[in-house]
């Protein structure tokens, strides 16, 4: 059960990771759901209280961050779009 709760784990938080790098706010929710299970396979395999914390931290940020570009979403496609028409100029 633990190899496949780390391997769950694992799987959302590079997914997460790459679709921030393409800028998707959706990362944040796959950031959650592995923080989530990296929680839980370290309460049920040995309770590292450290990367409990760590997870934890890392599950507070990725909702403060998805709530702040859910709120700034209009923002954010306006610096896309400048950044778009600025690289034709170029």
């Amino acid at each position: 059960m633990i190899l496949i709760l780390s391997a769950l784990a694992a799987f959302f938080s590079i997914l997460g990771n790459v679709l921030i790098a393409f800028k998707k706010r959706i990362a944040f929710l796959i950031w959650i759901i592995g923080n989530l299970l990296w929680i839980w396979e370290s309460i049920v395999d040995s309770l590292n209280i450290p990367l409990i914390v760590m997870n934890a931290t890392y599950l507070f940020l990725n909702l403060l961050s998805y709530r702040e570009w859910r709120k700034n979403k209009e923002v954010h496609k306006a610096i896309d779009k400048s950044k778009q028409e600025n690289s034709y100029e170029l």
